[in-house]
């Protein structure tokens, strides 16, 4: 729902959905839907928590980021002014000092983005299995014979007028309380 799905399953199911419209007889009316799971996130209580969550966390992971590029380049700033006056084994530590510096950097920068899309990945988990449940219960209540997520599942344009994404936000923030 938030992307987690692939293309190829999202197709898979956009073909089984068509075909489930086409089994409905005549006679029956479908009932259809979308929401916007993107709405979802950025507009509910729980969603705008996760999303300045993250932020935080990004905001953390930067600062200490720069603090170390900033570190980084002050060694590179002295290995080069004592490049003349300083001893050839002083000047070498500087230099081993200054790899070992760029290694924990790239280290830190790799690890805090797999942390950052950890910390996404487990909010958006949460939120999307809450959200699922809502929009199954509204399905039903509603009889709806399908409900689209909006641009994720192949559908290329859906009215406003089918849009339910308001009333799920509704809910999901209702049953955050």
């Amino acid at each position: 729902m938030f992307g987690k799905i692939k293309t190829l399953v999202g197709g898979t199911v956009l073909l089984a959905s068509l075909g489930a419209i086409a089994a409905v007889p005549a006679a029956a009316q479908s009932k259809i839907a979308v929401i916007d799971s993107d709405r979802i996130v950025m507009e509910s209580q729980r969603g705008k928590t996760a999303l300045e969550s993250i932020k935080a966390k990004q905001d953390e992971k930067l600062a200490e980021g720069r603090a170390m590029q900033q570190q980084l380049a002050d060694l590179a700033k002295r290995i080069e002014e004592g490049s003349l006056s300083l001893a050839p084994e002083r000047l070498d530590e500087l230099k081993k000092d200054y790899e070992d510096q760029a290694i924990a950097l790239r280290r830190f920068q790799e690890d805090a983005d797999k942390e950052l899309g950890k910390l996404r990945d487990q909010a958006l988990s949460a939120i999307e299995k809450d959200v699922i449940s809502i929009i199954d219960t509204m399905g039903k209540e509603g009889g709806y014979t399908l409900i689209f997520n909006k641009f994720r599942s192949g559908l290329l344009f859906a009215d406003d007028a089918v849009d339910i994404t308001a009333q799920v936000i509704q809910r999901f923030d209702a049953s955050s309380n």
